[in-house]
């Protein structure tokens, strides 16, 4: 059993790792379209398809490193994960003088962390080879794969300029920021759906994780417990989604129910998309046994996890509508980073400027924001790696000075 903080932190190295190809996609682009600039007809096919050729060669050898690190840290999640979780579970199964389960000494449960791994590099990989930027066309949004994306926008640059609708800055200006406010995403050319790239890279993991110690946890129920006689106990988290909310923290029934113990799968949705162990769900379960567990969640304890609904600039949110909105603040912050990159990238001082006077407005509001409601400010998920030290503390400055 991992608990719920536990698992939000598990991606985050992964997470970074993907963050830093985003940044250096929307920054290579940024400066090959400042690059390029505006000249004839005949010369700028030449230039264009030259500048092509480069972006793919490059952006596909950050790809495929990017990869291969990746599948190292892959590695290493799943054995941590699964070393953490039996021994949690181990405590229990010791004190009722049961089996202890080790991840070294078991085949069983070795093949269920080998197969999560393996599912996860698989869709890493799967991930890398779609992706592409997301912009909007009138009510639809439009999906185009990475180099496609950049072509587009050397092409409406230069149109922009030529025929004199736009300055050269203003072109390459609104190129960037279409990139930045897109940001990478995984996209599904046959159904149109796509997502953020590190909310697809955290989804996986977390859903890879949750269901392998699903697995596990069965597992080891199954070789210590008669299965009639199997209880778990699932965790519970502050703002948890409304629909999980109402079953979080309570002890239920494995096989059948009784009058005091509900069905497991029949309360929480187990095995389900939007059910407990679902898709990006931070629930698990852990062994409950009678008589000897001591619940991890008290009825008091559950009634009040989540903090009384708030007031800020005159909008009342519960606890899991400020959760929302603080990730809606972290998407607009982590936006603005990428702005920033852009903007240097391409040698626009101005915009630069300009980005850092927001971006600093943007960071008073989240801390503002984040105190009014009484929850933990999450710098980690506002980060953008390609934003270093020396652009941030460059940022910070011209912010102050204008």
């Amino acid at each position: 059993m991992l608990k719920p903080n536990q698992l939000g932190k598990i991606p985050k190295g992964l997470i970074e790792t993907y963050q830093a190809l985003e940044d250096f996609i929307i920054e290579d682009i940024s400066r090959r379209i400042a690059k390029a600039g505006v000249t004839d007809t005949a010369k700028w096919q030449m230039i264009r398809a030259q500048e092509f050729g480069m972006a793919n060669q490059t952006l596909k050898k950050k790809i495929a490193t990017v990869l291969n690190i990746s599948e190292k840290q892959i590695s290493k999640i799943f054995k941590d994960a699964a070393i953490e979780s039996l021994d949690q579970d181990n405590v229990l199964y010791e004190q009722a003088k049961l089996t202890a389960f080790h991840i070294e000494t078991s085949p069983e449960l070795k093949a269920y962390m080998s197969a999560a791994i393996v599912q996860t590099k698989g869709t890493m990989k799967n991930m890398c080879h779609s992706l592409g930027f997301v912009q909007d066309a009138g009510n639809k949004k439009i999906a185009k794969s990475l180099s496609k994306s950049y072509i587009k926008a050397l092409d409406l640059a230069n149109m922009q300029v030529s025929s004199g609708v736009l300055d050269y800055h203003t072109a390459v200006r609104q190129a960037v920021k279409k990139l930045a406010s897109s940001g990478v995403n995984v996209i599904s050319y046959e159904s149109g759906w796509h997502n953020r790239l590190d909310v697809a890279v955290r989804r996986a993991v977390i859903t890879g994780v949750n269901q392998m110690n699903r697995q596990m946890t069965d597992y080891t129920m199954d070789m210590n417990i008669p299965k009639d006689e199997q209880y778990a106990e699932v965790t519970a988290h502050m703002g948890a989604r409304p629909s999980h909310r109402d079953w979080q923290g309570q002890v239920y029934k494995i096989e059948g129910s009784t009058s005091e113990y509900a069905n497991l799968e029949e309360a929480t949705g187990l095995g389900s998309v939007d059910g407990l162990c679902g898709a990006n769900c931070r629930h698990s379960y852990f062994p409950f046994i009678p008589n000897i567990s001591v619940r991890a969640y008290t009825e008091k304890s559950l009634r009040e996890i989540d903090v009384e609904p708030k007031k800020y600039n005159g909008k009342q949110y519960t606890a899991y509508q400020a959760s929302q909105e603080q990730r809606k603040l972290e998407r607009q912050i982590r936006q603005s980073k990428r702005e920033i990159i852009g903007y240097k990238a391409a040698g626009l001082e101005e915009d630069f400027t300009n980005a850092s006077i927001k971006l600093q407005m943007q960071k008073s509001e989240y801390n503002k924001f984040s105190n009014a409601m009484g929850i933990r400010q999450k710098k980690e998920r506002q980060q953008v790696n390609e934003f270093n030290r020396s652009i941030a503390q460059k940022s910070a400055w011209v912010s102050k000075k204008g």
